[in-house]
């Protein structure tokens, strides 16, 4: 199997394993709830006082998580769409937003802040939103590897005249070039869509350079 075909399979892997654990939590949240209101409902049948502070409490707590789970299903729902059709104009800073939420938790499980800085105004090229989204999600692990706890990931999404900049930047520098396996795999795929990656590791940043019409592999 080719090595980008199997760098696939590990990134839907990622963000399928992440989105799964994200939506298991919203769901122990509405059922330890609706435990917890079905308990009031049976002290109420038998006599006792049905406080309804705590009942509006519960009941908003449950309706909160339903909320958060229908944008994570959403969010999947964007990201499935990536996984369909050839090259196309795509709207790069909807897909980098979709990806800094998807990987938010997985930044979030090494106490990492992950924030997007999006464009003024929309920023299209032409490209395969899979492979786009996966040179994005790369450059997110590789400068979350380089990352403490504690620290902040900005993604930052412009327009240049050649096309996209997306510059990943960390607040530490790191020890690595772009002979790392990681940084060569980034570099690959970021030469299939025709773009570059620069490694700046004296400012523990990336930056992904994509033309305004490249390949999507």
């Amino acid at each position: 199997m080719h090595d980008i075909q199997r760098g696939q399979l590990d990134f839907i892997g990622k963000i399928s394993a992440s989105v799964s654990h994200e939506i298991n939590n919203v769901l122990s949240v509405i059922n330890e709830n609706s435990g917890l209101l079905s308990d009031l409902l049976i002290l109420a049948g038998r006599g006792g006082d049905l406080d309804p502070d705590k009942l509006r409490r519960v009941n908003g707590t449950i309706q909160k998580n339903l909320q958060r789970g229908k944008a994570i299903i959403k969010r999947l729902n964007r990201f499935a769409h990536s996984l369909e059709g050839p090259a196309g104009r795509i709207n790069a800073g909807e897909d980098v937003e979709n990806i800094v939420e998807l990987t938010r938790r997985i930044a979030y499980q090494s106490k990492v802040e992950l924030e997007m800085d999006p464009p003024q105004e929309p920023v299209e090229i032409e490209t395969r939103s899979l492979p786009f989204k996966q040179a994005v999600f790369q450059g997110i692990m590789i400068v979350l590897r380089w990352s403490e706890s504690g620290d902040r990931i900005n993604v930052v999404l412009r327009e240049r005249e050649s096309g996209a900049e997306i510059t990943i930047e960390g607040q530490r520098p790191a020890g690595m070039d772009d002979a790392d396996d990681e940084g060569a795999f980034l570099s690959l795929l970021m030469e299939e869509m025709k773009g570059k990656a620069i490694f700046d590791p004296g400012k523990g940043a990336i930056r992904l350079h994509l033309p305004r019409s490249g390949s999507g592999g």
